[in-house]
């Protein structure tokens, strides 16, 4: 486990200023120098166990930067279950011989019940995992498990649903391997977040409660995926994952994505990402097999470019959600920060008729566009879009954060003067 100097600090200032215990020289020593002498051990077990001789040692032994094999998990976490009361963060950070995909085979370790947790975070660093196959997250309501390898007979799913978790409302499943079939059954579950289950072949939710779904790159490769959704009728959020604009044709990623649309008719707000490849030779626009979307009054949009033209995509998206009452467009989110640009000759702006054919947006009355740069397409598609829009009410742009003051200053000038009196745009 690995921490900052700052936040390790601050976690030693607030144990030693922690009470209780028994009164004796041990005990007044400074965490410093405990952490020293149980650093000496190199045996994490041992040092959890000194936990049980102060209490305000109890977390203490948390903060030893070492490693964390799958027996070593196996012996401390036991002792951590039956002592803590409230939140567990764990990090592990050591890089596994032999990369992700062995990590997992060197052995397991299974997840005790812990009786009196409320958040459970776990980034195991594709250490393998054993769902328990007995026992009660009694007051568990926070679950995160990141970067880890499933194990054991014992389905996950059965774990965490209502019987053996009857509190339980958020739940975060990422990058883990060997999880095939997640079926979970929840009465008290309101978020759940699946991103990048490797190998995933079946998914089944029943969760009556639930207000976000998020299912992000989760069917890679199935051959057969199956999806199965229960009555859901307080779900206000569905985050998927990308859609892929040109591409070979056919592409497993975006039919799973259609498939993940038909299970619901309408929703408030829907999350979704193009993704244009960076380099689009031989490469066949795949927009046109996008083909509906789910009714909705909120849509949240991000645009992975490239440097790529994408008013032709934004413009398909629009012609599928008329009714839209609130969008958020955010450009290139978490791409360097150099312009980029696409080769002359590129295809990336057909089709042209986003350009000049009529759309009514006529519900829409916020629009908030984020990271603008500026380019010749983004300019047209906010000239358009006050065009189509005839209700619009606010309009809120932020501008890529390395653009000069110069060039910001230009912007504002040419932007606002495609506004209306009776639109109200802000920078």
């Amino acid at each position: 486990m690995e921490h900052g100097d700052g936040k390790t600090a601050a976690k030693r200032t607030r144990l030693a200023g922690g009470g209780g215990g028994t009164d004796h020289l041990l005990s007044a020593l400074p965490d410093d120098l405990v952490l020293h002498i149980l650093h000496t051990l190199r045996d994490s077990p041992a040092a959890a166990r000194t936990s049980l001789l102060s209490r305000r040692w109890r977390r203490l032994w948390a903060l030893l930067p070492q490693d964390a094999p799958a027996e070593s998990m196996a012996a401390w976490l036991p002792i951590a279950s039956r002592r803590l009361s409230g939140d567990l963060f764990f990090d592990n950070k050591v890089q596994q011989n032999g990369g992700r995909d062995d990590a997992g085979e060197r052995g397991a370790f299974e997840l005790p019940c812990f009786k009196n947790a409320t958040l459970l975070s776990l980034h195991l660093g594709f250490l393998g995992l054993a769902a328990p196959p007995t026992g009660v997250f009694t007051r568990l309501t926070n679950l995160c498990l990141v970067h880890f390898r499933l194990h054991g007979p014992c389905q996950l799913g059965d774990a965490l649903s209502s019987p053996r978790c009857p509190a339980l409302r958020e739940l975060t499943l990422c990058d883990a391997r060997g999880l095939d079939n997640f079926t979970i059954h929840s009465e008290s579950l309101m978020t759940i977040k699946l991103r990048k289950l490797h190998g995933l072949q079946r998914l089944t939710v029943v969760a009556p409660a639930l207000k976000e779904l998020t299912v992000f790159y989760s069917f890679a490769n199935a051959p057969n995926p199956s999806q199965a959704f229960g009555r859901m009728t307080r779900l206000q959020w569905l985050g998927t994952s990308f859609y892929v604009v040109y591409g070979p044709s056919g592409i497993e990623h975006n039919r799973d994505l259609m498939r993940l649309f038909r299970h619901f008719k309408a929703i408030h707000s829907l999350r979704l990402t193009l993704n244009y490849q960076r380099d689009l030779s031989n490469r066949q626009y795949l927009m046109e097999d996008m083909t509906m979307l789910p009714v909705i009054s909120l849509l949240s949009i991000s645009v992975i470019a490239h440097g790529h033209a994408c008013g032709a995509s934004l413009f398909h998206v629009l012609r599928m959600c008329t009714g839209v009452r609130r969008l958020i467009l955010t450009l290139n989110p978490h791409t360097s920060l150099e312009v980029q640009t696409c080769p002359v000759g590129c295809i990336c702006d057909q089709p042209l008729n986003w350009r000049s054919e009529e759309l009514v947006l006529d519900c829409l009355e916020d629009v908030e566009i984020r990271g603008l740069r500026g380019t010749e397409w983004e300019v047209a598609l906010v000239e358009r879009l006050f065009g189509w829009s005839t209700a619009l009410k606010t309009v809120n742009i932020t501008f890529f954060r390395l653009m000069t003051e110069s060039r910001a200053k230009e912007l504002r000038q040419m932007l606002l003067r495609f506004s209306s009196p009776d639109t109200c745009m802000t920078f």
